[in-house]
């Protein structure tokens, strides 16, 4: 059995950092939306990227599974719907696995580590950035009893990746 890891959560709640150490850890490949869009924006230029976004990440994703590889997928979609797109897209393909991994840090964590960053096109990177973001997103909506919810404000990255591997179905 293969797998799909849907890693999500808010902008600096530790997404692309907890998927490199699970990447360390299982030797999966990781696909990480900003990775893309940086592409795109290079050689497209300023646009609207969702529909782009949305059919590049999951034709890679097809693609990736086609070669039976284990991939963590990572996203910022707290939406069940893009969720679901997903889902749907891994079991349509013979012996895949989907895995649902939702990250949470407190308002508070975030403004913290969002303020650390460097300036980065695709990513909140001013707490008055991360505001505007939070504003128009919905919060957090469960997808299913399945799902791996871990709150990283108090863990580190070693703890993170262990309380998803210890909950894993692997």
């Amino acid at each position: 059995m293969k797998h799909v890891l849907f890693v999500r959560g808010y902008p600096a709640v530790g997404k692309i950092t907890t998927a490199r150490s699970l990447e360390k850890e299982l030797g999966w490949k990781v696909l990480w939306i900003h990775d893309i869009k940086n592409v795109i924006f290079n050689v497209i230029g300023d646009h609207n990227l969702r529909n782009l976004m949305k059919t590049v990440l999951e034709a890679i994703l097809k693609e990736l599974m086609e070669r039976n590889e284990n991939v963590i997928f990572v996203r910022t979609a707290m939406n069940n719907e893009t969720v679901e797109r997903v889902k749907q897209l891994v079991e349509s393909q013979d012996d895949y696995d989907f895995q649902l991994v939702t990250l949470l840090a407190s308002k508070e964590t975030l403004l913290s580590r969002v303020a650390s960053r460097e300036t980065d096109l695709h990513r909140p990177s001013s707490q008055q950035e991360l505001e505007m973001y939070l504003d128009r997103v919905p919060d957090h909506e469960s997808f299913s009893d399945k799902e791996i919810v871990v709150d990283t404000d108090k863990l580190s990255v070693e703890g993170v990746t262990q309380q998803i591997l210890s909950k894993l179905n692997l």
